[in-house]
């Protein structure tokens, strides 16, 4: 079974989350509202899915933590993804 590879654009007042398999298939591609229930609905839906899902968070200034939930999560300070973990 492959991996997803989630992508996470962070604004003000929307996010842009992209999905993508192994192949670079394009999963999901959503804009979504800066609201924790609008995030929690995207991470409850990609959570049901059988594959391990690779977080990248584009995040400017503030933790680059995974959730409680043991994501394996991964951020930039505007730019691509770190290589750090």
């Amino acid at each position: 079974m492959g991996s997803l590879w989630a992508g996470v654009d962070v604004g003000k007042t929307h996010h842009h989350v992209c999905v993508v398999d192994d192949d670079g298939t394009v999963v999901m591609s959503e804009k979504i509202p800066n609201d924790q229930q609008a995030i929690s609905s995207v991470v409850g839906r990609l959570g049901k899915r059988r594959e391990p899902i690779r977080w990248a968070v584009d995040l400017r200034g503030g933790p680059q933590d995974g959730d409680d939930a043991g994501a394996d999560t991964r951020g930039g300070q505007g730019g691509p993804p770190d290589r750090r973990s």
